[in-house]
């Protein structure tokens, strides 16, 4: 099963791979993640819960990066079980962060997914709107949190408006407005007998 995400982000290359590789961050973007620790450099170890039509699953599991390109891509090895080795799943994601314009980036996310045992027996169709449902919610949330820091960012960077410049323009904004209504009046004043 493939799972292919494009969204737009409103932040620099090197936020977005600054959240990524930061667990405490990047880890409550994960529908259903409980819990999301760094193992070592290259490898992250997940707890996550997931609902597929009547079952309800926990998969324990670890993600291996296998090749990164700071800050613009980063491709993940995941191997995932259900308690018991009910369900198992393994996939590839690839992460790319591409500049759209300054201050706007689009990530994409595309993983090839296998799933077995008593989830992969839910047809392809049903595995495939869970799936791209949960990657829906992810990418709103990864979009929400970077931007957050962004509103952040900007309003402390943006230099306040001095007083004078604001009344200023709301002085002439209102001869202008004055004007503008004058003109019609004097022009029935003059067309009547």
């Amino acid at each position: 099963m493939k799972i292919e995400k494009r969204f737009l982000v409103a932040a620099t290359p090197d936020q977005i791979w600054a959240f990524i590789i930061d667990p405490e961050q990047f880890g409550p973007c994960i529908p259903g993640c409980q819990q999301f620790e760094l193992l070592s450099p290259n490898q992250y170890r997940a707890l996550i819960s997931v609902q597929v039509g009547p079952i309800k699953a926990k998969f324990a599991g670890l993600a291996e990066m296998r090749d990164e390109r700071p800050p613009e891509y980063a491709e993940y090895v995941i191997k995932a079980e259900e308690g018991g080795n009910a369900s198992r799943i393994s996939a590839v994601s690839r992460l790319t962060i591409t500049t759209v314009t300054v201050g706007e980036c689009e990530v994409s996310c595309v993983a090839d997914v296998t799933i077995n045992g008593r989830l992969g027996k839910f047809g392809a169709g049903v595995m495939q709107k869970v799936a791209d449902n949960l990657g829906d919610k992810f990418a709103a949330s990864l979009r929400t949190e970077l931007e957050k820091g962004q509103e952040v960012e900007v309003s402390l960077t943006r230099p306040p408006e001095a007083p004078e410049v604001a009344v200023g323009f709301l002085h002439r904004l209102k001869r202008l407005l004055i004007s503008i209504l004058r003109a019609p009046l004097a022009l029935l004043k003059r067309l009547r007998p």
